[in-house]
């Protein structure tokens, strides 16, 4: 025997041995029936998803609002010393006012939404700066 042969029988006993059914049920066997096929149903009228307004609507689209509000409040909060340290970094927090109203459109993102905007009020009113009418 020459060794390609080895190999192939070598390589068959392996195919076998791991599916050797599925080989011979196209040599000699009756192939199992295939199973039946599944049905999905599609309901016929998709639930509409909210989308929110310019504005964002909503809570989140509140809480837009708010954080925009918050930043100008920190950044026009002259003499107050507190508020001028954080001025410096306020564009990081304006950079992220705008996803508030992308996530109005999200189940389950309103408790989130209305925790920011709790914050901005707790940390304008212990800044001693006045909350600005978004953000009530």
């Amino acid at each position: 025997m020459s060794s390609i042969s080895n190999v192939s029988h070598a390589a068959l006993a392996v195919l076998f041995a791991l599916g050797g059914s599925a080989l011979a049920e196209g040599c000699c066997f009756t192939p199992s029936p295939a199973p039946a096929p599944t049905s999905v149903t599609v309901p016929s009228v998709v639930p509409a998803t909210p989308t929110p307004a310019a504005g964002g609507g909503g809570v989140c689209g509140r809480a837009s609002e708010c954080c925009t509000a918050y930043c100008d409040a920190i950044t026009n909060a002259q003499g107050n010393v507190t508020a001028q340290a954080m001025a410096g970094s306020i564009g990081q927090v304006r950079a992220i006012c705008g996803t508030y109203a992308s996530m109005g459109a999200q189940p389950g993102t309103e408790a989130g939404c209305q925790s920011a905007m709790d914050g901005y009020r707790t940390g304008l009113t212990a800044m001693g700066v006045d909350v600005p009418a978004a953000c009530q």
